[in-house]
């Protein structure tokens, strides 16, 4: 296989849909606030999702077209993965990941249940008293 044929693929495999187990953990890490999304950009700043998210500004053509074809609904790194600058108060980041439309109601289920069950389990431990009281 070639160079050209190994990047072609890369951009054919980079539009499929993310495993439920993969999205599961974005999810998780998604409400523990390791992740950083294009959902925590202001309105008023969506302008500069591509030097936030660099490789939006650097993709080739053919890239860029394969995924705005399995339009994402959020674009997003793990902070971790953020560069040394800052543009706006917001990180930089040199490589990314998105959530496909198609994948999005899913991964908006899979945050709310994990909001709920969080917050359930909070109710429950305010219940407990303290066994000094």
């Amino acid at each position: 296989m070639s160079a050209d044929d190994q990047t072609k693929d890369d951009i054919l495999s980079i539009t499929e849909d993310i495993p439920r187990d993969v999205l599961e953990r974005y999810a998780v890490d998604f409400v523990d606030g390791r992740i950083f999304s294009s959902r925590h950009v202001a309105e008023h700043d969506q302008h500069l999702l591509a030097n936030i998210f660099m490789p939006l500004m650097f993709m080739n053509g053919e890239l860029h077209a394969k995924i705005v074809a399995s339009q994402p609904e959020m674009i997003f790194e793990y902070r971790s993965e953020a560069g040394p600058m800052a543009i706006n108060g917001y990180p930089m980041f040199f490589s990314m990941r998105y959530i496909s439309a198609r994948q999005w109601p899913l991964f908006k289920e899979l945050v709310n249940a994990i909001k709920d069950r969080r917050d359930a389990d909070a109710a429950a431990m305010a219940t407990i008293k303290n066994p000094k009281d």
